[in-house]
């Protein structure tokens, strides 16, 4: 196949997405109690889309799993070399997403109740169009995100938390747009990319120590000459926003 689209619909349980072995499109396992959980297992050869569900809506009490109920669990495996566009929508979920050296041209992470840890351990052969996140009262901590070669980042984050390590090998410049309303979001930015922050604060607040001010918009000291680049584009209600520098 020349893509793959993947829809992956989890609401509670643990996923692990990673690369599969060569030669293979894609490759899952599921294991659920079947008298809890709506299930959707389909791959739709005309649109090369794969769609995973598992809904655990059957369960009168979702939070309570005194009856010996096991846990859902879904691991899915992705062809390295096959552009991908990939959704995923998470409820109290634990994900473990490892998309290193896969070919990602759109990921985007829904998360309501979910703890994420996402990984691009090697570089994206692929330039990614848009990465996008909509955090409700969840934990993501995505590393590596220089290695994603992204053009575009996109975040909406409620009442959770996110931090974004961009550390990795900078493709080209990067282009972040947040909304932040109730939660935190943490940048964690190599010293020698060069920042420029535009922030629209309510009550929120912003830290950002080394940066200088210019008609309202954020500098970091290397701007000018930086040869890569984030640009912000931020708004908080009450949230935080922090900027810190690694090396």
């Amino acid at each position: 196949s020349d893509s793959l689209h993947v829809r992956v619909n989890l609401t509670g349980g643990s996923l692990r997405v990673s690369p599969a072995d060569d030669g293979e499109l894609y490759d899952y396992s599921m294991r659920y109690d079947a008298a809890h959980y709506n299930v959707e297992r389909n791959f739709d050869s005309a649109s090369h889309t794969l769609t995973l569900r598992l809904d655990g809506g059957r369960r009168p009490f979702r939070g309570f799993s005194g009856d010996g109920e096991e846990r859902a669990r879904l691991s899915l495996g992705v062809a390295r070399g096959v552009p991908l566009d990939v959704a995923l929508r998470l409820g109290a979920v634990e994900a473990d997403l490892d998309l290193g050296g896969l070919a990602v041209d759109q990921l985007t992470v829904e998360s309501a109740a979910s703890s994420t840890a996402l990984r691009f351990a090697t570089p994206n052969p692929r330039r990614m169009r848009s990465l996008r996140f909509d955090v409700g009262a969840a934990s993501i901590e995505a590393t590596g995100v220089g290695n994603a070669n992204v053009e575009h980042i996109d975040v909406d984050c409620g009442a959770g938390a996110l931090t974004l390590d961009f550390s990795g090998a900078w493709a080209s410049d990067v282009d972040a747009r947040l909304r932040v309303r109730l939660g935190a979001v943490t940048l964690r930015v190599p010293r020698d990319v060069g920042v420029r922050a535009r922030a629209d604060v309510t009550l929120g607040t912003f830290d950002h120590d080394g940066f200088r001010e210019q008609d309202g918009v954020h500098y970091s000291a290397n701007w000018e000459g930086a040869k890569r680049r984030l640009t912000i584009d931020a708004s908080m209600l009450v949230g935080t926003l922090e900027i810190e520098r690694i090396d």
